[in-house]
């Protein structure tokens, strides 16, 4: 009896083996070439929104499927199986564009479900002038243009192809150029779902390359003039290389992904009407729903966060020598005073960390040999920093950051005598007492009647010495 019932055991076991490797390759082979996505449509009270256009694109490929819903606001669309993100786009007059971001499925079916808001109706018809109308032309794009360009765009430093005027205005570049600053007139800063872009790591070969393709041509440097007779030494060559704002502009650009793109603005050095600092000049990204941006890896769908993002990578701070973990230490140029939460960024890695209450932060994150840091905090200048980390370097380091300063009133020629304060090229406009070392300009100017006579300007030595001193410039128009 024990006999028999060993041997049905044992026969049980062997016939579900059996059918396991044979249900096994039929398992495999069900899953075809393809995948069915159902998609459903409705609007924000859950009612079904009929004759909708769904497709489902990958990149900014044309679509590979494509269909209407019905009544039940319901569709099938069949998309080839392979792997990578896949968009979804939902039309319909009278309501918002719908977005979403997905991957295929391991199964051979996939539901998603679509909520389009209704178009907000404008009560107050809108006045827009034709200089309205070109400057939006020039400075702004949306995902509608971007889809239906013809021109090859492969990242987001080819929205330049679509809107040439967004690398510095439309006059060009030599209306916001100031002469002898760092301020080019080309675009310098990028701003994505309202956070400016900071300490982004510089791609320097792809930035040349982008710039050539663009046809930007690199600047000559400016002639070293003097206000004196004799000419001052020519200074050396900088230590570490020096990055213009339209490297780091395109740097960024280069990881966002142009089907991520929901819209761009840009704000010209003429246009102050976001009131921060660094928003002139500046190119503002809105992102689509589901899309995040990391700064040094670019944009990536927020439910793939995890495969997509890679990780920091982990420290063993125990096993490091004690050359890794040199100090640094950053401080107030004016008071002199200790600067906590200041972000110091590795350019090389991307790694970054923050100074504490005592102003000094550790630089167990900055790998062995040169490095270059980029210290960053608002209301201050951004700071590059270089070094080295190696066993015969120890010293602490120390840093120091120079506030910024508030941008200076227009130049009204209405308001009768005006005094406007302008600073040399290694200024900042802030007073120097007893001469210092900033040259201080005193621009006087008084307009009478419409047609005014040409000024008379006269230059007065106010400096400490005859041949250095500062001068002011008093320019006075006669009656």
């Amino acid at each position: 009896m024990d006999s028999r019932r060993a041997y049905a055991v044992e026969y049980a076991v062997l016939r579900t083996l059996a059918c396991l490797v044979v249900a096994a390759p039929l398992s495999l082979s069900s899953q075809g070439p393809t995948v069915t996505v159902a998609i459903r449509v409705a609007d924000t009270a859950n009612a079904p929104v009929a004759g909708a256009d769904v497709g489902v694109v990958r990149g900014t490929s044309p679509a590979i499927a494509h269909g209407l819903t019905d009544a039940a606001g319901r569709a099938m669309l069949t998309i080839p199986r392979d792997g990578g993100a896949h968009q979804l786009i939902v039309r319909k007059i009278g309501f918002q564009r719908g977005y979403r971001f997905f991957s295929p499925p391991g199964g051979d079916t996939l539901v998603l479900w679509m909520t389009l808001p209704h178009s907000v109706v404008a009560l107050e018809a809108v006045r827009v002038s034709a200089e309205m109308d070109l400057k939006r032309k020039s400075y702004h794009l949306d995902a509608e243009d971007i889809e239906n360009s013809s021109r090859t765009i492969v990242d987001g430093s080819d929205i330049f192809k679509l809107r040439p005027d967004m690398m510095n205005s439309r006059g060009g570049a030599s209306p916001c150029e100031v002469y002898r600053t760092p301020r080019t007139g080309w675009i310098e800063s990028v701003w994505v779902n309202g956070q400016r872009v900071t300490l982004a790591p510089v791609d320097s070969a792809y930035a040349r390359e982008r710039e050539t393709a663009l046809g930007i041509a690199p600047r000559p440097p400016r002639p070293n003039l003097s206000l004196s007779r004799s000419r001052a030494p020519t200074p050396p060559p900088p230590a570490f290389t020096v990055f213009s704002h339209m490297d780091t502009v395109l740097s960024i650009l280069h990881g966002i992904k142009p089907e991520h793109i929901a819209e761009v603005t840009y704000k010209d050095c003429f246009d102050q009407t976001v009131g921060k600092n660094n928003s002139d000049l500046a190119m503002f990204i809105a992102l689509k729903p589901g899309i995040g941006f990391r700064t040094g890896y670019g944009t990536y769908v927020v439910e793939d966060t995890a495969a997509a993002a890679p990780a920091a990578p982990t420290i063993d701070i125990a096993n490091l020598p004690g050359y890794r973990l040199r100090v640094l230490g950053v401080f107030d140029g004016e008071s002199g005073d200790p600067m906590p939460a200041v972000e110091v960024a590795d350019s090389a890695t991307g790694l970054r960390a923050k100074t504490t209450v005592t102003g000094t932060v550790s630089l167990y994150f900055v790998p062995e040999g040169a490095a270059i840091l980029r210290l960053h905090k608002d209301g201050y200048r951004d700071t590059t920093l270089t070094f080295t980390i190696a066993p015969a370097d120890t010293i602490p380091i120390t840093a120091i950051m120079l506030r910024q300063q508030p941008p200076r009133p227009p130049f009204d020629l209405d308001s009768g005598t005006t005094t406007q304060y302008i600073s040399s090229a290694w200024g900042d406009g802030r007073e120097a007492e007893g001469g210092g070392l900033l040259n201080r300009y005193t621009v006087k100017s008084r307009i009478e009647g419409s047609n005014p006579s040409p000024p008379v300007v006269k230059a007065v030595n106010r400096g400490p010495r005859e041949s250095t001193g500062p001068f002011s410039f008093a320019t006075k128009f006669p009656p």
